[in-house]
């Protein structure tokens, strides 16, 4: 099957919160055939940044076709009843087109804001999801954990997707890829991983999963980009943007995890990704979105579909 081709929704700068500039952007991915628009979590730091769920109930309402992702949510920092209920909404309302991204995450002053424990955080997630999962699957449900009583709950209505809108995970462990096969359908590299990296790792996952008797569990990466023909001021915007999202690492870090250049070049750089034959490259311009959605839709995307 040809690669499915997405893209992110911006949330964590000041044209993200010109709401008129993100419909557009949304309209346009939509209506350009990009197969899937992704949001990520931040509770804190520098900057505007705009909440995952929220702004895909926004994104939903903007768009009639593409699927709508979060990657990675934080899963285990909500209440699993609340988050099923949520992302059941999410279902409806964009007529089943969410997929769930999670991962256990390190954010330990967003587990300490929450008021939780920061002990066995991916244990915390295996509860969350499996709750999550009998709550979109059974009814009534019964279950008592640390964190929750349940008795007799029924969760109504289900979401549009059966039995439940797909899960995919991030993480790099052993533990956390074994977690990811037993209790998700695809598993996704970030953006700060380096295609050596993440070489390494697709090996591993797909081996993994091919020993759990899940051969067809699926993978993604996200690149970090710059579409610009200028290769001078793509490496200092590129190297500003790191140094703000990334702080306390080297600047310079970022030439080792993204790529720029003319579409073109973006397309040919992706040849290693694209030669483990993923089912998801997630293309992830770092600034001005709107502007480079046009190349990417114009070269890179059918470049990618038709490897």
């Amino acid at each position: 099957m040809p690669i499915k081709v997405g893209l992110p929704i911006p949330q964590s700068s000041q044209q993200a919160l010109d709401m008129a500039r993100l419909r557009r952007y949304l309209v346009a991915a939509d209506e350009a055939g990009f197969d899937s628009l992704w949001v990520t979590e931040q509770l804190f730091g520098g900057g505007p940044r705009l909440a995952p769920l929220e702004l895909l109930a926004f994104a939903a309402g903007q768009t009639e076709r593409i699927q709508l992702a979060t990657g990675i949510l934080q899963a285990a920092l909500r209440a699993p009843a609340l988050l099923a209920k949520s992302i059941t909404t999410l279902d409806h309302l964009s007529g089943g087109r969410v997929l769930l991204g999670v991962a256990a995450g390190s954010d330990k002053a967003a587990y300490a804001a929450c008021g939780l424990s920061t002990e066995k955080i991916g244990g915390q997630l295996e509860d969350c999801l499996n709750l999550m999962k009998r709550l979109w699957t059974e009814e009534p449900v019964t279950d008592s954990g640390p964190r929750w009583t349940i008795e007799g709950g029924q969760l109504s209505p289900r979401p549009v997707q059966t039995p439940h809108p797909p899960i995919w995970f991030g993480g790099s462990s052993p533990v956390a890829i074994k977690r990811a096969v037993r209790l998700g359908s695809g598993w996704i590299s970030p953006g700060a991983s380096s295609t050596a990296r993440y070489l390494e790792e697709v090996a591993m996952v797909r081996g993994i999963a091919a020993d759990m008797g899940a051969p067809d569990f699926a993978v993604g990466k996200r690149v970090y980009l710059a579409v610009d023909d200028d290769d001078a001021r793509a490496r200092e915007r590129l190297k500003a943007w790191f140094g703000q999202t990334y702080g306390g690492r080297d600047p310079e870090r970022v030439f080792d995890v993204a790529i720029w250049g003319s579409a073109q070049s973006v397309l040919d750089q992706l040849g290693p990704l694209v030669e483990t034959g993923p089912d998801l490259i997630l293309l992830n311009p770092v600034f001005d979105e709107l502007e480079q959605l046009g190349p990417l839709a114009e070269t890179v995307m059918p470049g990618l579909r038709a490897a």
